[in-house]
């Protein structure tokens, strides 16, 4: 009898090691078949995740800016401004005292990217306001998206004024600002030898110009200005569109207007500020727990995981922290798209406007090929397996806070509803380990 009852025996045994396997969970195709095979266990582990203000972003030095103010039905309202330095570039030659000159139409011209779908309203009129910058920003400096607009400007000196929207997002391509002919003279009775020889003789008298929808949100549209990040020898002046248009005439010509252009290609520094106004929403009620927000340059999402000590003496194969959108069909083609990518990164505790620590984990353990993890339809599949392992073996090193955040390395907005635990369609963290 015992030959048929060691078997039987054996078969329980076997169904009870593995009563904990939860392969049916989403998760399981994280894994490549060939490396189940030692593998003994997948199970979904607590994690806990809450919004939090989060608007440190490094916006300049990228290869667009965004300009505009909108109203988001669940994140209220978002506006930016944007700044530009002026550096020397070719001038025409006003040294010669003995010529007089009249400057017939100043206008700064900014071309929008076709390839952007602009946030918002974009029938709405979007008042727009140029502001000169007061000090030249030092070439050290870095600039965020939380930097105040008022350490560029007091508001007090308007050069030019539009309102701007668009009826055709096909043809009106072309934002354009008529500046106070003030500036023109102001560049042709500085024209000296210094003025064309020294850098910083130049930009003490120019430090360029903020442009912005002045103190007020709207409800109307932001929109997408690319400047070249590589000045291409073959493109001439005229065949660029964005610029600094200045139409003079000697007073010799009165009949002739003469064209004067500053490049976008001339404009050394630009940069994006972003401001939101949450006092409207929900974006930070505590008493919501079943989602949680993600923003450009206005939120950000904390993790931690409570009960991962539960894998101490554990291989870990492969972990998987898998983000759930609320609502999918924004990875469609609409007006609120979620980021394309998001990262994972530590920062360190009381310390908000500290650079992200950027974590040496998910591609070859090497920080510089870091590039954050896509979005696969409805949700993002985040590979925590080595920062598990890290923490559960050195539990004493383990000095971040974990943040999940949008560095706006796309230059655009984005904003995504995330589920937590508490929803009907949670986020999980997959862990499929075996025991040492």
């Amino acid at each position: 009898m015992n030959k048929f009852f060691l078997p039987i025996l054996f078969a329980l045994l076997l169904t009870f090691t593995f009563s904990c396997d939860k392969h049916q969970d989403f998760g399981l195709n994280i894994l490549p078949e060939q490396d189940l095979i030692n593998t003994n266990f997948a199970d979904t582990f607590t994690v806990n995740v809450h919004t939090r203000p989060y608007t440190h972003i490094q916006t300049m030095g990228k290869e667009a800016v965004l300009i505009g103010s909108y109203k988001d039905p669940i994140f209220g309202y978002t506006k930016t401004s944007i700044g530009i330095q002026i550096q020397q570039f070719s001038y025409p030659d006003f040294t010669d005292s003995a010529v007089t000159y009249t400057v017939d139409s100043v206008f700064l011209m900014l071309k929008l990217d076709p390839g952007y779908t602009p946030y918002g309203k974009i029938y709405n009129p979007l008042p727009l306001y140029v502001f000169p910058i007061k000090e030249p920003i030092s070439i050290t400096r870095r600039i965020y998206a939380d930097d105040s607009i008022t350490e560029f400007t007091d508001f007090s000196d308007t050069l030019g004024y539009t309102e701007f929207s668009i009826f055709n997002i096909e043809s009106d391509t072309i934002l354009k600002i008529y500046i106070d002919k003030s500036l023109a003279y102001k560049f042709i009775d500085s024209a000296d030898y210094y003025f064309f020889n020294d850098s910083a003789h130049f930009t003490d008298r120019f430090p360029g110009f903020i442009i912005t929808p002045g103190r007020n949100f709207y409800d109307a549209a932001i929109y997408k200005i690319p400047f070249p990040a590589v000045i291409n020898p073959h493109i001439t002046v005229d065949q660029l569109t964005s610029g600094l248009y200045i139409y003079y005439h000697p007073d010799t010509v009165s009949d002739t207007s003469y064209l004067y252009k500053l490049p976008s290609s001339g404009m050394s520094k630009y940069f994006t500020l972003i401001e939101h106004d949450y006092s409207n929403t929900n974006i930070f009620n505590s008493n919501n727990d079943s989602v949680v927000y993600l923003q450009t340059a206005g939120t950000a999402i904390d993790v931690s995981f409570p009960y991962i000590n539960a894998l101490k003496n554990k291989v870990i194969h492969k972990a998987e922290l898998i983000l759930q959108l609320e609502n999918p069909q924004y990875t469609e083609q609409t007006s609120y798209m979620p980021p394309k990518q998001v990262f994972l990164v530590g920062r360190k505790p009381d310390d908000s406007t500290a650079e992200p620590v950027f974590l040496a984990d998910y591609f070859n353990r090497q920080t510089v090929e870091y590039k954050g993890f896509q979005l696969q339809f409805d949700h993002y599949s985040i590979n925590v397996t080595h920062l598990l392992q890290k923490i559960i073996n050195h539990p004493d090193q383990d000095t971040l806070i974990y943040s999940i955040i949008d560095l706006f390395d796309n230059q655009q907005l984005t904003r995504a509803v995330l589920t937590t635990q508490n929803n009907s369609k949670p986020l999980k963290l997959v862990v499929f380990y075996s025991n040492y």
